[in-house]
């Protein structure tokens, strides 16, 4: 992936610089805080919290959410939490369970660390074999050339060397890796050489834009600082999950090294009082700037800027153009659905290939080899149909999560314009009394992060959850529609509140209620 222009840095450098204008006041705070005591930090002082949770609790609550992931063996896995300090041990059967355990442990309430001690175990696989797949793998990630990353594989530890052009290659790199069969460690030597040396200024304005503007922090209270081309974020954040998210928007070109020690996990710190201050502000002009920025700086979406057209109405984000992946479409698509104040996208990107395709029989080969490589779907027998470069998925899978993964290892191949994803998910609902589905749907959502969490009134009847109350976003609306589900709930009936929904007309794209 080759360095964008200064030319077009500059460019994105002024939106950022714009967008950066509308949240000067929660960030001036930010940094007048910085000189205070710590028991000072900024007027957001941490209440008391509303909710004392014990170890006990915080590991059952864990070990309820592995268990209905379905995305591997809970079972296998202990748990062992210690003021807060999480230690996970245990076995598992691919380095992608290992981190999707991981992801899954850092989103929990009460959770300030985690220790993984997780082994990835495996049958006899041929390392030439595991290193060819990689390549495969990386091959199909569009913005991993072949002659930028070398790979060596030894009794399952991949190694990779080489150079690219910043961090969030190197990571993407890494993430296209652990998804490969057969890996059971990564050791990432990738170097990092931007080949532009760009002022700290314009670094430390974009990577605030970009966390300011990602729905999982759009309350948290983050503050960057960039010195010699190494960035620094302190504050607040609700968790471990927030922490690596806010660490992945400071992955941009031009950065050399990111330093999150400084961002401290207090979700009681955390009480709705800076959603409220930015979606006040939220235009769709800010919204278009900001998926600018965003695109710029994505390994996957950057070489498309110029061919593609973003729009956005009372927060109805419409993609337009064409791309020639696959997987760079559903990357913008996701990047748009997780900015702040979008809550809608309409992605009609059409995905055009410049070289010559594959032939059907090539796709279709394609698509087989890479679920087989998958270590979620491996397992599976599964179908693959392919017309007019449309690949067609059938078959059995165990969960939905399953069903989603293969549809995504689908969508990275060569020549895929569209996946239809027709997999089957053989776990179907068990009848469970209602009194137990709604003390465990109270209890999942004692542990999300939500503030009004203990609002929310949940009735079941016949194994129908039905929800009321209040919540702040859609994101929140679908959390708890999830955790129900995860709960063994039939069908939930969500009839929560959106406190910020879209507003009909105004120059505002929200309203509260």
């Amino acid at each position: 992936m080759k360095t964008p222009n200064i030319l077009f840095l500059k460019t994105t450098t002024i939106s950022a610089t714009r967008l950066l204008f509308t949240y000067v006041v929660i960030i001036s705070s930010i940094a007048t805080a910085q000189d205070q005591p710590a028991t000072e930090v900024n007027t957001r002082k941490s209440k008391s919290p509303t909710l004392q949770l014990t170890d006990k609790e915080i590991s059952r609550a864990i070990e309820s959410d592995l268990r209905t992931a379905y995305a591997f063996d809970s079972e296998r896995i202990d748990v062992i939490t210690a003021d807060g300090i999480v230690t996970l041990s245990g076995r598992i059967s691919s380095l992608a369970a290992k981190r999707e355990a991981l992801k899954i442990v850092s989103q929990i309430r009460g959770v300030r660390s985690i220790i993984n001690l997780i082994v990835v175990v495996r049958e006899k696989m041929n390392d030439d074999n595991i290193a060819d797949a990689i390549r495969k793998r990386l091959a199909n990630e569009m913005a991993v050339e072949n002659d930028e990353i070398k790979i060596s594989v030894s009794y399952g530890l991949a190694k990779l060397t080489g150079v690219v052009d910043s961090i969030g290659e190197k990571m993407l790199a890494e993430d296209a890796v652990a998804m490969v069969n057969g890996v059971l460690e990564i050791k990432n030597e990738v170097i990092v050489n931007s080949k532009q040396s760009r002022p700290d200024g314009e670094l430390q304005e974009e990577i605030q834009s970009l966390v300011n503007s990602t729905v999982e922090l759009d309350d948290a209270t983050v503050l960057v600082s960039v010195h010699k081309s190494i960035a620094t974020l302190a504050g607040f954040v609700d968790s471990e999950y927030g922490r690596q998210i806010a660490h992945r928007k400071a992955m941009i070109f031009g950065v050399e090294r990111i330093d999150i020690s400084g961002l401290k996990i207090d979700p009681d710190r955390l009480d709705g009082t800076r959603r409220h201050e930015i979606m006040s502000q939220i235009t769709d002009d800010s919204i278009t700037e900001v998926l600018q920025l965003a695109f710029s700086h994505d390994p996957r979406t950057l070489s498309y800027l110029a061919r593609i057209e973003i729009e956005s109405e009372s927060g109805i984000v419409t993609l337009t153009g064409k791309v020639t992946r696959l997987r760079a479409k559903l990357a913008m698509g996701n990047i748009a659905r997780n900015t702040t104040g979008v809550w809608k996208v309409n992605n009609y990107l059409k995905v055009r290939y410049n070289e010559d395709e594959p032939t059907t029989d090539e796709m279709v080969e394609s698509v087989q080899e890479a679920t087989k490589q998958n270590p979620y779907v491996s397992r599976h027998a599964l179908r693959v149909h392919c017309r007019n470069a449309h690949v067609s998925l059938y078959g059995l899978v165990d969960s939905k999560f399953e069903k989603r993964s293969a549809g995504w290892s689908a969508g990275g191949q060569k020549g895929v314009v569209h996946v239809n994803n027709y997999l089957a998910v053989a776990k179907k609902w068990e009848q469970k009394p209602d009194a137990e589905i709604k003390a465990d749907i109270e209890e999942k959502l004692k542990f999300t992060l939500l503030s009004d969490a203990d609002k929310i009134d949940v009735t079941v009847r016949g194994g129908v959850a039905i929800l009321r109350g209040k919540v702040d976003t859609w994101r929140q609306w679908q959390t708890v529609m999830d955790k129900s589900l995860e709960a063994g709930a039939r069908k939930p009936q969500n009839l929560l509140k959106v406190h910020f929904h879209p507003r009909h007309g105004g120059r505002r794209i929200y309203i509260g209620e």
